[in-house]
């Protein structure tokens, strides 16, 4: 090869070796720009089961544990809170006078597990162990991350008048959890719970139903 030849060829690898630069510092101040667009366009979705799971979490073990504030901050300022007895709340600040007021004056302990969990769209169920063995359930009705309405069961039914009940067709939520890997692993939502919301015989009562191969294996019932 004469030396014509041997500069051409030198020349050219210099000028590929500059594009071929050029273009990964282009692409790399690109995705700088864009604040890794790339990567979050990859990135899976949050459910809203999971956001709604996961601050009911942090509204029963941080907020009524430890610290209302937490408590409020999932709660809508306009919350509606329906208990027994025709009990009720209107408002945030009013729910936060009576939470006050019920942790002041009783024992009523920590909340120690959520089992089981249901969640599907705008609706929660839990079921909260409360110290060793009381039991409480939670329905609730959710808006942007935050409760709109909530509706608390103290009542659990004894196993042979829970099964005596049947959910009725016009129930006011009816809910089932996903078979999701994501949301069990995240949030404990597991495959085969459902949750019903419904009046009975006079009486606003919560179904929790684990199903498995369409046969009914357990069932939770609160008044």
């Amino acid at each position: 090869m004469n030396k014509p030849t041997v500069l051409a060829a030198l020349l050219l690898a210099g000028v590929s070796t500059i594009s071929s630069c050029s273009s990964d510092n282009a692409t790399a101040s690109k995705t700088a720009e864009t604040g890794g667009a790339a990567t979050a366009a990859s990135a899976p979705a949050v459910k809203v089961e999971q956001t709604n799971m996961n601050n009911f979490h942090l509204v029963d073990f941080v907020g009524w544990n430890s610290n209302l504030t937490v408590l409020a901050r999932y709660h809508a300022d306009d919350v509606k809170v329906f208990g027994g007895g025709g009990f009720q709340t209107n408002g945030m600040p009013a729910h936060d006078a009576w939470l006050k007021k019920t942790l002041a004056s009783s024992s009523v302990g920590k909340v120690t597990q959520h089992f089981p969990n249901v969640a599907a769209g705008e609706w929660t169920g839990v079921v909260g162990t409360i110290g060793d063995a009381m039991k409480i359930a939670t329905v609730a009705k959710w808006k942007d991350g935050r409760i709109s309405e909530e509706y608390l069961f103290m009542g659990l039914l004894k196993p042979a008048d829970a099964a005596a009940l049947q959910v009725p067709a016009n129930a006011a939520a009816s809910f089932a959890n996903e078979d999701d890997p994501t949301l069990l692993q995240t949030v404990d939502l597991r495959p085969g719970w459902s949750c019903a919301m419904a009046d009975v015989n006079g009486k606003r009562t919560a179904f929790f139903i684990k199903t498995v191969g369409g046969k009914e294996e357990q069932r939770l019932v609160f008044q």
